[in-house]
């Protein structure tokens, strides 16, 4: 780094010298011109003299200025070049123009156009020398300026360039090591590769020598051969014609022995004769099972049929007719089938297109009521329903009627059913149109015989796989519902109704847009609607009239009106039984309080009656019950309907009078 910044400046310094000379010789020519002397080159003065007196005269008076010019402004005079007029710096050192006085003529043109070529080409190569010098100088100072810094810290810090000193020697003397290295290395790779081809060499020479040897004897020995051949040629013929005689019968025998393992996609089928046997029935095969399944059936000779030779000793050897009736009763066989796939899950695998469209229609038709009075705008699937084509297995293939049948039972579904009064599990079961086996298994903690309001039954139903959406404009007839008043009756107890003006419920013909799925309705728009019929109000009458006593007054009523007297009391028969029509009203003989509201045997449904003073009256055979043990009854009220529950021949009352716990006649108290 010392030696480049050493010859920068070493550079610079010739530099400005030279620059100094050319104003030096600018000068001493001016001062030749004002004595009028001829500085020209080729006439009598000499223009080198002049310059090496001019130098001299300068270099012994300005030796020291140069000197500190050149110590303290190198800097300066560098940044100058970029600001340098060359035309301009040209202008002022050119020669200056001089007539020759001693000839005593001017200078003819042609030599001045000469020399003005040769000032302007001298111009041009000042300017480049001036511009090279220049950029030349530029590397220098970028060196320097970089440089600069780090050789004052060095110079300001002796002990870290010491040891900058070590580690740069270090260094060398380790690059010069992995030289000296790696030039060993190199001659060393240089000798192996020399002995490996001498080596090589060698082996080819070997090999050479072997092949030359081998060549001889092999000529010998079949010149030796031919010799033999012409001295034995009736022995060497008869031999020859034995081998052959050998090896045809060995040949025969083998091919008796012989057969032909035949496999379907490497399951073993039987075993032939000869492989043409299975071949030739292939495409006979493939014909039948097409037309049986209406699908297309592919064997491919090449890829499914494989055959290996066996020995046929103690191996069946199968006929044609087996061999056909075991290819046609394969169900692993590749066929080209149609899958039905719901929300791009394929449910079923139908032989033809045709046939799983024919499918899709009957589904439709079984929600699709041709005798309504609608209209269909649309039948689809709820459903993303798509038919594809499918590689797959003979035995995969489904038939139309258990395709169909899974589409429509494929599915499962839960629904939970909450018991209401009156809810038997039979009748659970007819609701929703399942066995009541079926829904005893679905419900194995549930007890048919005691059910409880509010127990839950799980129903678990099969249903399609596929949902079936119709659109539909339908035009049916609408009930309209009565509206319902009451008016006040004050010739009735309080509690006590009646109807007054029976209501009648009006109709209308409603037209609407209807949507249903698997025929169920999920949505109805109507329409239009037209009035047909207008309802009736209900006219409803409650009583005002005060409640009598709800305590037994001693004497009883009739418990029917209108009932006709078919069984009077006697030693076995001990009550009376008042015919009358089923759901007439039952009332009340006395006031008194209910014991007992329910089913009893024989009695079918039955109310007890507590009138005080040991005085009981019954009521059975009832068709339904209107009270509850412990309610508080006046004389005249309805307790139930008549009816013919229980042991009974016809509906009818059964009306007993019981005092002090015996069986009275009740006409003796009515």
């Amino acid at each position: 780094m010392a030696k480049t910044i050493k010859r920068i400046k070493k550079g610079i310094e010739l530099n400005v010298r030279r620059y100094s000379k050319t104003n030096r010789i600018r000068y001493k020519k001016i001062k030749a011109l004002k004595e009028e002397k001829l500085v020209m080159p080729g006439f009598s003065y000499d223009e080198k003299e002049l310059r090496e007196e001019a130098l001299r005269e300068e270099a012994l008076r300005t030796k020291n200025q140069i000197k500190a010019e050149m110590e303290n402004n190198v800097n300066k005079k560098l940044s100058r070049f970029d600001e340098i007029d060359f035309d301009k710096l040209w202008d002022e050192q050119k020669p200056v123009k001089v007539h020759n006085e001693r000839l005593g003529s001017e200078p003819s043109l042609k030599k001045e156009k000469k020399n003005e070529r040769i000032t302007t080409e001298k111009a041009i190569k000042f300017k480049k020398y001036v511009f090279l010098e220049t950029l030349a100088k530029v590397p220098g100072r970028i060196i320097s300026k970089i440089t600069g810094p780090v050789k004052k810290y060095y110079k300001s810090h002796p002990e870290k360039a010491k040891l900058l000193r070590k580690k740069s020697k270090k260094l060398f003397r380790g690059l010069l090591i992995l030289k000296r290295n790696f030039v060993a290395r190199e001659r060393f790779a240089a000798e192996a590769m020399a002995k490996m081809i001498v080596g090589i060499d060698r082996r080819n020479e070997a090999l050479a020598e072997k092949a030359t040897k081998i060549v001889k004897r092999s000529n010998l020995k079949l010149m030796l051969a031919r010799e033999y051949a012409e001295l034995n040629k009736a022995k060497l013929l008869i031999q020859l014609v034995l081998f052959l005689v050998v090896a045809t019968i060995i040949a025969a025998g083998a091919s008796y022995v012989s057969a032909y393992e035949y496999s379907y996609n490497g399951r073993v089928l039987g075993v032939v004769k000869n492989q043409e046997d299975v071949l030739k029935l292939l495409d006979v095969v493939t014909e039948q099972l097409t037309k049986e399944y209406n699908a297309e059936v592919k064997i491919d000779k090449k890829l499914d049929i494989t055959f290996d030779r066996v020995i046929s000793v103690n191996r069946e050897i199968d006929v044609s007719e087996e061999v056909l009736k075991k290819l046609t009763y394969m169900q692993d066989m590749k066929a080209t089938a149609f899958g039905i796939y719901v929300n791009d899950n394929r449910e079923v695998i139908i032989s033809s297109k045709e046939t799983a469209k024919r499918i899709l229609d009957t589904i439709k038709k079984r929600y699709i009521n041709k005798a309504d009075s609608s209209e269909y705008e649309s039948v689809g699937f709820a459903e993303i329903v798509e038919i594809k084509e499918v590689q797959t297995k003979l035995g995969r293939i489904q038939n139309s009627e258990v395709a169909l049948k899974k589409i429509l039972t494929g599915a499962v579904q839960t629904k939970v059913h909450i018991v209401e009064p009156g809810d038997t599990f039979s009748g659970v079961a007819k609701k929703y149109g399942i066995k009541s086996g079926v829904l005893l298994d679905s419900n194995p903690n549930v007890t048919p015989e005691k059910l409880s309001i509010g127990e839950e039954i799980v129903l678990t139903q099969a249903v399609p796989l596929i949902t079936v959406q119709t659109v539909e404009v339908a035009t049916y007839m609408e009930p309209i519902a009565f509206e319902k008043t009451t008016e006040n009756a004050d010739n009735m107890y309080k509690g006590e109704k009646s109807v007054k003006v029976r209501g009648v419920i009006g109709e209308r013909e409603v037209v609407a847009r209807i949507i249903k799925n698997n025929g169920t309705e999920i949505s109805k728009i109507e329409l239009k609607a037209t009035v047909i019929e207008e309802p009736i109000k209900e006219i409803m009458l409650v009583g005002t009239k005060a409640l009598p006593s709800l305590q037994g007054s001693g004497t009883y009523i009739y418990p029917v009106v209108g009932a006709r007297l078919s069984q009077r009391y006697s030693s076995s028969h001990r009550a009376i039984d008042l015919a009358i029509s089923t759901g007439s009203k039952v009332r009340a003989a006395d006031g008194g309080t209910v014991i007992y509201a329910g089913y009893s045997g024989s009695y079918g449904y039955v109310i007890r009656i507590n009138h005080g003073r040991n005085r009981v009256t019954l009521y059975a055979h009832s068709s339904k019950l209107l009270v509850r043990a412990g309610d508080k009854v006046y004389q005249g009220q309805q307790i139930a309907y008549s009816g013919s529950t229980g042991r009974s021949t016809g509906p009818h009352v059964h009306f007993e009078v019981i005092i002090n716990g015996v069986q009275k006649n009740p006409l003796n108290y009515i």
